[in-house]
């Protein structure tokens, strides 16, 4: 995802992690899976962790991912907070 005032790891990570996928057209497959939203949060919890981090492999390589974690926050409703960390970042 190098770009014009995008070349830095942290910002891809952070652009990639708030795109919807279907949501770039020609690369509907870029982004995070919202249906993953709709599961029980046991399940949506490690579906969200391994979408994130086959997000991150397949379009920002040059993230050494350390860590992918999903953190749940009851409320009203459900939170799922998204938690990533990689080497040189």
């Amino acid at each position: 995802m190098v770009g014009q005032g995008n070349a830095k790891v942290d910002r891809c990570i952070s652009n990639l992690l708030r795109i919807r996928r279907g949501e770039v057209p020609y690369d509907r497959i870029r982004g995070l899976d919202m249906s993953i939203i709709d599961r029980p949060v046991s399940l949506a919890k490690a579906a969200l962790q391994a979408d994130a981090a086959w997000v991150l492999s397949f379009y920002e390589p040059r993230a050494e991912l350390e860590n992918v974690t999903v953190q749940t926050q009851i409320k009203r409703v459900a939170e799922l907070l998204l938690h990533v960390s990689a080497k040189g970042v």
